[in-house]
């Protein structure tokens, strides 16, 4: 499978809806609104609204998901997050925000583990201050990759793929993982996890928030109209519940693991708009 069709089948997961009535043109790049429209999480720093904000939420939104399912309160939930960037930072704080302990955090300069929790506002500070996570007083140091393998209920890999691989997968130890990175898990490291019961949110859904966004941004400036911070995170997360909903209909259904329902459910969508539309039109 290509990244070219599990990008097609993303989109169709999250935005099919929207497809059927009229097409995207090809999404444009870093897309940003106007600065009259704010960030889209409350308390952040406040900048216009970027897809990259929007897809460390959706990493929230579809573990929240999750976590109702499998009866996981989120509150008290111990989280690992393999990266501290864009996606990986606005994650730590959806989460720390939501009474999760965030116990371990990796960046370029190294792994971090705190078992008491890190003050994810205080790490944050550094990094805009310093630019990577090197120096922060708390926390044991360990290699970056250590941080996928620390005990905790999530773990989110949140920067470079294939980070797990059939070496290391047998060593993870969490309830949910949740891909925040584009394609952080290999074929034989999937295998492992499936076979552990681990409860995997693919990233074709899980990381969907920004390419969701991003859409959002091309239909307003398309109208020269622009919605609210919570009329954009309404439709978020309406979209993300679907997608999700959807995804697990079909895993359940065709008795196979979430990646592969969610691809299925996602090129199953394309190829029906493209019948109603035709495929040239």
């Amino acid at each position: 499978m290509t990244r070219a069709l599990a990008a097609l089948a993303l989109f169709a997961v999250a935005a099919a809806p929207a497809l059927a009535q009229q097409a995207a043109p090809p999404a444009p790049a870093a897309p940003v609104i106007e600065t009259r429209t704010r960030s889209l999480f409350e308390g952040l720093e406040r900048r216009p609204l970027e897809a990259v904000t929007a897809t460390g939420r959706g990493v929230v939104y579809t573990t929240m998901f999750a976590c109702e399912e499998i009866g996981l309160k989120l509150e008290g939930a111990t989280v690992a997050i393999h990266g501290f960037g864009n996606v990986g930072a606005h994650a730590a704080q959806e989460f720390a925000r939501r009474g999760a302990k965030v116990i371990a955090i990796a960046d370029i300069s190294g792994g971090y583990v705190n078992q008491r929790g890190f003050d994810v506002e205080a790490m944050v500070a550094h990094v805009k201050s310093h630019r990577t996570l090197e120096g922060i007083e708390s926390g044991d140091r360990v290699a970056g990759l250590d941080v996928l393998t620390v005990p905790c209920d999530i773990l989110v890999p949140a920067a470079i793929g294939e980070v797990i691989n059939g070496q290391n997968a047998p060593k993870i130890r969490c309830k949910i993982l949740a891909e925040g990175a584009n394609g952080p898990t290999m074929v034989d490291g999937d295998k492992v996890l499936d076979q552990a019961g681990v409860f995997v949110i693919p990233d074709i859904l899980c990381n969907a928030g920004g390419v969701i966004v991003s859409y959002f941004e091309w239909v307003q400036n398309g109208m020269s109209f622009f919605w609210s911070e919570e009329e954009i995170d309404t439709r978020l997360h309406r979209i993300l519940k679907d997608a999700y909903t959807r995804t697990r209909k079909m895993a359940k259904e065709r008795r196979v693991p979430n990646r592969i329902a969610a691809l299925c459910e996602g090129i199953s969508r394309v190829d029906r708009t493209m019948r109603l539309r035709g495929l040239y039109a």
